[in-house]
């Protein structure tokens, strides 16, 4: 599609959707005067929390706050990407969206590879439960401690120890080979002609998406089938279905409880992953193979305020959450790391010590960077010279330098966290604890290093609007008509949030391009669900805020904030002016210096000095 029909498309499906309608056949709706309301599906309800506006054709929920339109609500109810939401409200609406014929072709191979590698999980299931050649892996998952309840709900599978079992049954059920490679349950020779079973000898776990279609497969060898060449463990490659950094195992199954929960514990393991299940802990995923990445924060980020990472407890474990330290902070998630006794996998302790000592060992999990400074406390505690002390403490700079930087608006508790850090390691390296914010700083500073295109972006950015910030955009959607003085007046690099950023982007374009810059053009225009969210939040807010009051009103308070900023504006950059002056960066040449003394003069109340 181009752009203007995408748009189009997005239109016709959300005005043929009523939103009632939609949320009706996933929650049980009951009108109060003109919302609907339910109870909300991501959390613990116990009152009807989640309000449906059939007016504006959107939801929110008051506790989540989380809110949007239909392709918002389908998006977090299934578990998919805004294109998967699009086609599925438009078959629900009989709307056929047009596709170019190579498009329709690529749409038609990839539902063909899908159904190869369903068939090919079907295959391997009827294998594990009753060939003869499974008896091995019957026999390990007995030992494991695995129902047949487990084994069935996870559709666990075995390939039995030959080049050619899959081909055999692909040939004489009509399958197609290349197909079967294509999503990777065949390898193939070096002259591409040959095929053999890449899963052989293994016990088999089906990797599913979001949606609960199988799209690769995990493979564990059998002690019977190993040699010393065998890998443990064996992923499917990346193919057209499968993309291991982005994907985590039995995320479909784990997902509603990580709703309700707002928390994702993040195994290791597949087993690890099962075993939670069996035992009734439903929020419990698994990464494939792989440490835990941007792609898989990104994949919980809708669904999770918080992250429990549980590693082994061997030196393996805890060198791989050292790895990952990093990307943790850089998340802006609460991000915990719980590392497990000496020698311990989940499953073991989830088998001899049970669920409950399990959970306590979650609820009690250190965030990600106390974990790194009992890391380094334990070093410090050694008899080490001066230059270790050095690098260990550097070590948990640079982590803390990942963080996001404080500002007026960071919490209380988040300010306090970082003291705290800088006392401790103040107190246990013998460095003063102003010479390491310094050293923090320059830190910062140098993660940021932009380059000349960055540097026109704002140089201060938060996670959360200014009380300004939110104020303009609540006036702004309650008149619209103000925007042309907004954009007067503020420019993009005045914003210190990233979210109002890409707000006042979008309200910009649509003024360029004549549309009235509401709450429903907006949620056409945004596929962010937590921006979305946003949007109906500020609506709704300033609705509130203002409520009885008149447009004249509104705009009256609108123009009184924009002259309060325009002015802070000004200052604010004559001061910089000043400094870049006096700090060298800025000759009098590029300055009116003249004019500029005598602003701040006028400022100040003094009057300018006479000749003579």
């Amino acid at each position: 599609m181009t752009a203007g029909s995408f748009q189009d498309a997005k239109e016709q499906v959300r005005q043929a959707v009523d939103i009632v309608d939609l949320v009706g056949g996933y929650l049980d709706l009951r009108r109060e005067g003109r919302l609907f309301k339910a109870l909300c599906p991501w959390h613990d309800d116990s009152r009807p929390s989640l309000t449906v506006n059939q007016e504006r054709q959107t939801y929110r929920c008051w506790v989540c706050d989380l809110g949007g339109d239909i392709f918002n609500f389908v998006m977090r109810m299934e578990g998919i990407e805004f294109p998967a939401a699009l086609r599925m409200l438009a078959d629900r609406a009989g709307i056929v969206l047009q596709q170019t014929p190579a498009a329709a072709q690529a749409r038609d191979e990839k539902s063909r590879l899908y159904a190869a590698m369903a068939w090919s999980v079907r295959q391997y299931h009827q294998c594990l439960l009753h060939d003869p050649a499974a008896a091995p892996a019957r026999e390990y998952l007995r030992l494991r401690g695995f129902t047949t309840d487990t084994i069935h709900r996870f559709h666990l599978g075995f390939a039995p120890n030959q080049w050619d079992w899959i081909q055999a049954r692909a040939t004489s059920e009509g399958g197609t080979l290349s197909r079967l490679a294509s999503v990777g349950v065949l390898g193939q020779g070096e002259n591409r002609s040959d095929y053999y079973d890449r899963f052989r000898g293994r016990l088999l776990f089906p990797i599913r998406d979001t949606q609960g279609r199988d799209v690769g497969l995990g493979g564990r060898v059998l002690p019977e089938f190993a040699d010393e060449r065998s890998a443990k463990y064996v992923n499917s490659p990346e193919t057209p279905l499968f993309a291991k950094s982005r994907l985590l195992y039995a995320f479909d199954a784990a997902r509603d409880a990580i709703s309700r929960s707002r928390t994702a514990v993040v195994v290791e393991g597949y087993t690890d992953c099962l075993m939670a299940h069996q035992l009734g802990m439903k929020n419990v995923v698994a990464v494939l193979g792989t440490a835990i990445g941007e792609g898989h924060i990104k994949a919980l980020r809708p669904f999770a305020d918080k992250i429990v990472l549980v590693l082994d407890g061997d030196e393996a474990g805890r060198r791989r959450a050292a790895e990952v330290l990093q990307l943790f902070v850089s998340a802006q998630m609460d991000v915990r790391v719980l590392t497990l006794p000496e020698e311990s996998d989940p499953c073991d302790f989830l088998l001899a010590k049970g669920v409950e000592a399990f959970q306590q060992a979650i609820d009690t999990a250190g965030d990600a960077l106390d974990y790194k400074l009992n890391l380094v406390k334990n070093k410090l505690t050694k008899n080490i010279g001066p230059h270790e002390v050095q690098s260990a403490v550097e070590e948990v700079l640079s982590v803390m330098a990942h963080a996001p930087r404080l500002s007026k608006a960071t919490t209380t508790e988040h300010r306090m966290k970082e003291d705290s850090l800088l006392a401790t390691l103040a107190a246990r390296s013998g460095i003063g604890e102003q010479s390491l914010r310094h050293r923090m700083s320059e830190l910062r500073k140098a993660k940021k290093s932009p380059t000349s295109r960055e540097q026109k972006q704002p140089t201060v950015s938060s996670s959360e609007m200014t009380k300004w910030e939110r104020q303009l955009f609540e006036d702004v959607l309650l008149a619209p008509q103000c925007l042309p003085k907004v954009r007067a007046t503020i420019q993009l690099e005045n914003f210190t949030c990233s979210e109002s950023r890409e707000l006042f982007d979008v309200l910009c374009a649509l003024e360029e391009q004549g549309v009235a810059p509401g709450v429903e053009s907006l949620l056409l225009r945004i596929d962010d669900l937590q921006l979305q969210s946003r949007i109906l939040a500020l609506a709704e807010d300033g609705q509130s805020r203002t409520a009885g009051r008149s447009t004249d009103e509104i705009t009256a308070e609108l123009n009184e904030l924009l002259k309060n900023l325009s002015d802070n504006f000004t200052r604010e950059g004559e001061s910089r002016r000043l400094h870049e002056l006096r700090t060298g960066q800025l000759s009098e040449a590029e300055l009116d210096l003249n004019e500029l003394i005598a602003q701040k003069r006028r400022q100040q109340g003094i009057s300018s000095p006479t000749d003579g």
